[in-house]
């Protein structure tokens, strides 16, 4: 890489890359509730991929993992956004997720009254 050329998303380590708030997200889209396995792309861990979303503490892991290992289709399957809203405040992100996504999360704050 020559200098000052940017590092696509794809060069950048998953510290560093976030995915975006996608564009054409449907509000009932993504998943808040039940069990769910995460495809290898989402939990190359190691641990276990199948989780229940009615336990807040995965459910807040596995957003947490989407936005920060995840792509924009990622977000649309994975990530509910009136759940994203409510949990926003208790998820445990890199600045880099938060530099990516604050800005979406209060505006739409303020469209639903959260």
């Amino acid at each position: 890489m020559q200098g000052g050329e940017e590092m696509s998303d794809v060069d950048k380590p998953s510290w560093w890359r976030s995915a975006s708030p996608p564009l054409n997200w449907p509000t009932s889209g993504g998943k808040w509730h039940g069990h769910i396995t995460l495809p290898e792309h989402l939990s190359w861990s190691g641990q276990s991929s199948t989780v229940d979303l009615d336990d807040p503490a995965e459910l807040r892991l596995v957003y947490a993992t989407v936005l920060r290992e995840g792509s924009e289709d990622d977000v649309r399957a994975w990530i509910h956004q009136p759940r994203l809203l409510a949990i926003w405040d208790s998820l445990w992100l890199p600045s880099a997720v938060h530099e990516a996504w604050d800005g979406w999360i209060q505006e739409h704050r303020m469209h639903v009254g959260v």
